[in-house]
């Protein structure tokens, strides 16, 4: 796993820009991330695939973003390590608006990018500068899980992501 804040590029003598258009793969509305009073005591329960001090962290990072992209797909056991850190183990009503059951071998071909929202939705992508520019929605409550094809071949996903009040958010990327 790969942390990291990339600051937007400047903007003001940007080139062209493009619409990347994106899949919304699975939305809902009801999900709220757990108290950490409930967040605690879920991953007690699951012991001993959590040692303690990621206990104690609630989930260590994945419980302090809410949004992640994704370059590669992280398996079956990295997938239920991701929603059980950062709560989206959580009941919800989902709904699934796209096809995206193909999602793994394009992720790993380095085809798409996929990108999971938590109290965000995402309003729109752009490339400019080399660098997609994903504009979310700050929401109560909800989340998405989005994926886009790629328009470069990097090693790290060159995306910055900024809220509707031109705020940047922070993004946990994976990596594997």
């Amino acid at each position: 796993m790969i942390t990291r804040i990339v600051w937007l590029p400047s903007l003001v003598n940007a080139q062209p820009q493009k619409d990347i258009k994106f899949k919304v793969c699975g939305e809902t509305d009801t999900w709220t991330r757990p108290t950490a009073i409930e967040q605690r005591k879920h991953l007690i329960d699951l012991k001993p695939r959590y040692p303690q001090e990621i206990i104690n962290q609630l989930g260590g990072e994945y419980w302090k973003y809410n949004i992640f992209a994704f370059i590669t797909y992280p398996g079956g056991s990295g997938t239920y390590d991701i929603e059980q850190l950062s709560g989206l183990w959580k009941p919800q009503k989902v709904r699934y608006a796209a096809n995206c059951d193909d999602y793994v071998i394009e992720l790993n071909a380095g085809k798409i990018a996929r990108i999971w929202t938590l109290n965000y939705k995402v309003i729109n992508i752009k490339w400019i500068n080399r660098h997609y520019i994903m504009q979310v929605k700050h929401m109560k409550q909800g989340g998405q899980v989005i994926q886009f094809s790629r328009q470069e071949k990097y090693k790290s996903l060159p995306l910055n992501v900024i809220d509707d009040r031109d705020n940047q958010v922070r993004v946990l990327f994976y990596s594997f």
